[in-house]
């Protein structure tokens, strides 16, 4: 169904929530992930980056516990790659050239922006599978469950 799925970094921690939902994916499915970090801080920053992603790809890979180990049906494959430019072109201009399958990406409150990308951009100008992962902010005096018994 889905062979190559791309997973923007901006180099956040709300960027990263999707990793679980990326590894099982692929593990289950067999689908590639591809990390893409996008960039605009020139040559110097370069190792940074790719310091960054290539730790991002262990931190995916290096999660299977064996219980979990047991539920895949496929191996985890993870690949990344820096660009630079304007996000939401790079984005889409990554997956048309690549031949991506499916976006997956996190917002903090939905619309909003991400990864220094317009989603409500994206999505409209996306022709292929975007799956957005929804970050909802929550008052500091409440606790995660009393903040789903007021939603």
């Amino acid at each position: 169904m889905y062979k190559r799925m791309l997973v923007p970094l901006d180099g956040s921690k709300l960027a990263e929530v999707v990793f679980p939902y990326a590894r099982e994916l692929s593990g289950l499915l067999g689908t590639e992930i591809i990390l893409l970090h996008i960039s605009n801080l020139g040559k110097d920053f370069q190792p940074m980056s790719h310091a960054y992603v290539e730790h991002a790809a262990e931190h995916i890979k290096g999660r299977e516990t064996s219980e979990w180990k047991a539920l895949l049906t496929k191996p985890i494959s993870v690949n990344s790659d820096l660009v630079s430019g304007y996000p939401p072109d790079e984005i889409l201009r990554y997956a048309e050239e690549k031949k991506v399958d499916l976006i997956l990406m996190a917002s903090m409150d939905a619309p909003a922006v991400t990864a220094g990308v317009s989603v409500v951009w994206l999505i409209k100008s996306c022709v292929l599978p975007l799956s957005l992962f929804c970050w909802c902010r929550r008052p500091n005096n409440l606790s995660p469950a009393d903040a789903r018994l007021k939603s």
